[in-house]
């Protein structure tokens, strides 16, 4: 069997380099964009490496200024820790 390497695949048709990923991050409870491309072969390379990452893929777009926006309309509907997500449900106990 072939070893497999991200250069082996041409995701470029897939995923022009001018696309962005946004992300967030459980550990450092932030948001995290980057280019698509490097974001996917950080991902393969960990996956290779047996590696796990914090980093949750929360969107994608070719307009990185319109991710931050997004990113800060998310900060204000989703709390960043979970204590500050108030409770809804019936009796706790």
């Amino acid at each position: 069997m072939a070893f497999v390497s991200f250069q082996s695949f041409n995701c470029s048709k897939i995923a022009p380099k001018e696309l962005f990923m946004l992300e967030w991050s459980e550990n450092q409870k932030c948001y995290h964009i980057a280019p698509m491309l490097d974001q996917l072969a950080i991902n393969f390379t960990a996956r290779m490496n047996h590696k796990a990452l914090d980093y949750i893929p929360i969107a994608i777009g070719d307009d990185w200024d319109e991710l931050q926006r997004f990113a800060q309309k998310l900060d204000k509907q989703v709390p960043r820790y979970k204590e500050d997500i108030p409770y809804y449900g019936g009796d706790p106990e």
